[in-house]
């Protein structure tokens, strides 16, 4: 990145900047009056179980006797089939898993039933869980000892890019551009600046846990 408009900004930057002595007083509006001076690159996997009853009473059931805790996710499959069969349920569990750094496509190896660009699934039914156990397993040893291995900190090209709530963002000033005066005070900049970085932070999480909890399965219906 240079200095100044002609170093900073592309063509399409410098037609809406204006000239140096007369900058356009809406390229604020257009463009924004900061930089992304640094951004986040890192990687995550996220395990998902999703329960599917046949009939809502069957899940009111359920959920009345297997309550929020259970012991880990190497017993999960064990407590979840005790509790079903003292409440007689039928279904689907399915098991997903989705990764952003990394090789997302090694998980199709552990959980190849469906796959997505970034996601993996398998199900098995309510009374055969022991079924899914391979999988379960399957996936601890990948998070453990695979899912690492993929990762490399000195390596871009394993890592994935977190979204702009995670940049660090440095007024234009600092690159030689200027700006119409804002008729806000600086607290109200940086209180804003906040706010809109957790937002940003929040809906990526939320978009990763939204891939697991609405992926669209064939066998679901």
């Amino acid at each position: 990145m240079g200095f100044g408009p002609a170093g900073a900004l592309t063509a399409d930057g410098l037609r809406a900047y204006g000239s140096v002595d007369r900058p356009n007083p809406r390229f604020r509006l257009i463009c924004g009056d900061m930089f992304i001076s640094s951004f986040k690159v890192g990687a995550q996997l996220v395990l998902s179980m999703k329960l599917q009853f046949s009939s809502h009473t069957e899940k009111e059931s359920f959920a009345a006797k297997f309550g929020v805790g259970y012991g880990s996710f190497v017993s999960i499959s064990t407590d979840i089939q005790k509790v079903i069969n003292q409440t007689n349920s039928s279904g689907s569990m399915t098991i997903l898993a989705y990764q952003s750094g990394g090789n997302p496509a090694e998980l199709a190896k552990i959980l190849n039933s469906s796959c997505g660009s970034n996601y993996c699934a398998a199900t098995c039914s309510m009374q055969r869980l022991t079924d899914c156990n391979s999988a379960v397993n399957g996936l601890l040893n990948y998070a453990i000892n695979k899912f690492p291995s993929q990762v490399d900190l000195q390596d871009i090209r394993t890592l994935s890019s977190f979204p702009l709530g995670f940049a660090k963002l440095q007024s234009i000033k600092w690159i030689g551009l200027e700006t119409s005066p804002t008729y806000v005070t600086k607290d109200v900049v940086s209180t804003r600046q906040i706010l809109a970085d957790k937002l940003l932070e929040n809906q990526y999480y939320l978009d990763s846990m939204t891939v697991l909890t609405k992926v669209k399965l064939p066998w679901i219906k």
